[in-house]
């Protein structure tokens, strides 16, 4: 059973939270607006990121294909690999921050939490589906 202490100090932990992430998107948002190149700088980020998970996964799995006449081939595959990747990263931190933003314009904490428990990740895929669908 909860008692009314416990509830003052949950509160507590929303605000502390609301704070917190209130401030995560301050700082995202200035480094955003210093910076006329941050955002090719951050989807390059995701694009080198994606790469390197491509190859480390391939070195992991396959290294035996990694220095053979393959090699081009796979060169040439990782690299639409990694700028949709990419793409997906980009388009996934704007419904993030999004989400994010309407969590913290909230006025209770149900509905704080209920932002925060949207995964955002399953929208961007079902979007590219249907854009490529005609909508």
């Amino acid at each position: 059973m909860t008692t009314l202490s416990g509830l003052a100090g949950l509160s507590g932990t929303f605000v502390l939270w609301r704070e917190s992430l209130a401030r995560l998107l301050t700082w995202f948002n200035g480094r955003a607006a210093i910076g006329r190149l941050f955002y090719p700088k951050l989807f390059g980020l995701f694009v080198t990121l994606n790469m390197g998970c491509y190859w480390w996964a391939l070195m992991t799995v396959y290294p035996e294909k990694i220095w053979t006449d393959e090699a081009p081939e796979i060169l040439l595959m990782s690299m639409p690999v990694s700028v949709l990747g990419g793409m997906f990263d980009f388009l996934s931190l704007f419904v993030t921050l999004f989400i994010a933003r309407r969590a913290i314009a909230s006025t209770s904490n149900a509905a704080y939490i209920g932002y925060l428990s949207i995964d955002a990740d399953p929208c961007v895929p079902r979007f590219a589906r249907a854009w490529q669908n005609g909508l």
